[in-house]
């Protein structure tokens, strides 16, 4: 929970300082990306390509991987952004 009270209070302070940044982002945007990013990741992953080959393996580990830090990027995101709007603060 410290980590979390340290992003918002990181986000709020740059608020602060740059409300215009803020004001632009919606947070429909934000859950909408984040549902597709999850989508996404999970077509790849049921997908699941049989490759024999090392290469072909490595590209699928890199291609899993981006996806994941992606959407946990934006999902960690979604949450900071709702959580800041509605004022929850532990």
């Amino acid at each position: 929970m410290t980590s979390f009270n340290q992003l918002m209070g990181l986000y709020r302070s740059y608020d602060e300082f740059h409300p215009e940044f803020t004001a632009n982002i919606s947070g429909g945007l934000l859950i909408l990306i984040s549902l597709i990013s999850i989508l996404i990741l999970m077509i790849t992953l049921a997908y699941n390509a049989k490759t024999s080959s090392i290469k072909g393996s490595i590209v699928n580990f890199i291609t899993y991987t981006l996806l994941a830090a992606v959407a946990a990027l934006t999902i960690s995101f979604s949450v900071l952004f709702v959580a800041s709007h509605l004022g929850v603060y532990t």
